[in-house]
């Protein structure tokens, strides 16, 4: 018998273990509670279906399609105006602080919330594509020092 245990945080930053004797492994709680027990067989199906996933060509067209929500936050950041009657302008500080970051993170990628019905959108690729283009849209930093 093998046993091997691996430690990760989970969306909510919860402790998880991941515990693994030979062909069944389960996953626990920081207090030791199973969440649920996963044989080989299904670990490897989720992982053909990430693989498969990660590797489909989606593109931003498509992922706007699956769900508009995303064209709707990138709507919201192209709102973002820099306006030159003040000192500076920071696209971090409007990334971070205006919580734009945390709403990609919310509609795309591992950690969606709720959970994302749509596989192709949970994935490191669609989570990749809608930052780069969201992010992309936010007016450049000027005088701010943060070289942004």
């Amino acid at each position: 018998m093998t046993a091997k245990t691996k430690y990760r945080h989970d969306a909510e930053d919860r402790v998880i273990a991941s515990v693994s004797i030979d062909e069944i492994t389960c996953y626990v709680d920081e207090d030791g509670s199973p969440i649920r027990e996963y044989t080989k067989e299904e670990r490897d199906a989720a992982q053909k279906e990430s693989d498969a996933a990660e590797s489909y060509p989606l593109t931003w067209e498509e992922i706007i399609k699956l769900d508009p929500r995303v064209s709707d936050l990138y709507r919201e950041i192209c709102g973002v105006k820099d306006d030159k009657s003040k000192k500076s302008f920071c696209a971090n500080t409007a990334w971070y602080g205006d919580g734009f970051k945390d709403d990609v993170g919310n509609l795309v990628g591992f950690s969606t919330k709720p959970k994302q019905p749509n596989r192709l959108l949970r994935t490191m690729k669609a989570y990749d594509i809608v930052y780069g283009k969201c992010y992309g849209a936010l007016p450049n930093c000027r005088n701010c020092g943060c070289y942004g």
